[in-house]
């Protein structure tokens, strides 16, 4: 077992696709506030439900539309987090990580924003009306499924995105995996040391 040693955070060089997760961390927080403030709104909706302290709220955010994104944004950022931690604990337990990697973890969060933007704006215009019986409401409006709501679209795209992020992965542990025993491979994340940044160069 290699030895353990604590290394500084000033001494660790992040790989540029670790860089690039940034983007995913700010994203998740933002759907966590997001998915946090439309609990509380779903919660008075059970006290006032004509409005919000006596504004009317339920004209531009029905109850309805409400708890439909405030489930969807749970999913959302936990996705989203499983996704960036994926993507930064790769380089570290291979110990270096294949060119343009960053480019495809970009690729990979401009797809994730296409998703989540898309896919909201659809429930909403569905719960609207914008979106009428003989328009693409399956496509990219909402299912009213119980937890998946999001369009047939925006599902088929999330699947894709899910594939991207099998690649990159692939790509980053490929040759760890290939010297690791398949029983073994959860086993790497404490046998193996934090990159400093001698070792990276």
């Amino acid at each position: 077992m290699p030895e353990r040693r604590f290394i500084l955070p000033d001494q660790v060089r992040l790989t540029p696709a670790q860089r690039a997760t940034a983007w995913y961390f700010l994203v998740v927080a933002g759907l966590f506030l997001c998915q946090g403030l439309l609990g509380g709104v779903n919660a008075h909706y059970h006290v006032e439900p004509e409005g919000f302290f006596g504004l009317k709220l339920d004209q531009w955010l029905p109850y309805n539309l409400s708890r439909m994104w405030h489930v969807q944004l749970a999913l959302f950022f936990v996705a989203s987090s499983f996704l960036a931690m994926g993507i930064f604990l790769a380089p570290m337990i291979a110990r270096h990580e294949p060119r343009h990697q960053d480019k495809l973890a970009l690729v990979l969060f401009g797809a994730l924003v296409v998703v989540v933007v898309g896919s909201l704006a659809g429930e909403a215009a569905s719960i609207k009306d914008y979106i009428g019986l003989a328009g693409p409401w399956f496509w990219i409006g909402s299912q009213g499924w119980e937890y998946l709501d999001l369009g047939r679209l925006w599902q088929m795209l999330l699947t894709l995105g899910m594939f991207l992020w099998l690649v990159i992965l692939v790509r980053g542990l490929k040759d760890t995996l290939q010297e690791e025993h398949p029983a073994t491979c959860p086993g790497s994340f404490s046998t193996v040391p934090f990159p400093s940044r001698s070792s990276m160069r």
